[in-house]
């Protein structure tokens, strides 16, 4: 493990193809889906959290995906829908904007936004802290 951590590169390499909608749905899944319900009120996601406050939220910029409209969606990991928050020709400068030192604007990126606000509520004003690293 310690090798394959020390090996890992990000690579930016992206292709012209687009996804179908069963790999965008395991994508989604394994970003932040439900694996099991114990009970109404405690789930098992598959992706863990501090203070089991799920401070992520998920959204794609599905430009090049097969099946649905082009959008950007957010990801309901509960009920494992998507619910659009804004077209395609109202995205562009908000994505470029948002996210251009990330050199992302010819990816069409699948984006995943940081929401502290969740974390926050619980850990008042240390929420943040859990997304720091030594």
């Amino acid at each position: 493990v310690e090798i394959t951590i020390a090996q890992r590169k990000s690579r930016r390499s992206y292709t012209t193809e687009a996804i179908n909608l069963e790999e965008l749905s395991f994508l989604l899944w394994a970003t932040q889906g439900l694996r099991g319900k114990e009970s109404a009120v405690r789930n098992y996601r598959t992706v863990p959290s501090a203070g089991c406050r799920h401070a992520l939220e998920t959204y794609i910029a599905a430009f090049r995906v097969e099946g649905i409209p082009k959008a950007v969606y957010r990801y309901l990991p509960m009920s494992h829908q998507l619910v659009e928050v804004a077209k395609k020709n109202d995205t562009n400068k908000i994505i470029l904007h948002s996210f251009a030192h990330l050199s992302l604007s010819k990816a069409d990126p699948e984006v995943t936004k940081l929401i502290f606000n969740n974390a926050e509520k619980r850990l008042e004003n240390t929420g943040y802290k859990t997304w720091q690293t030594p």
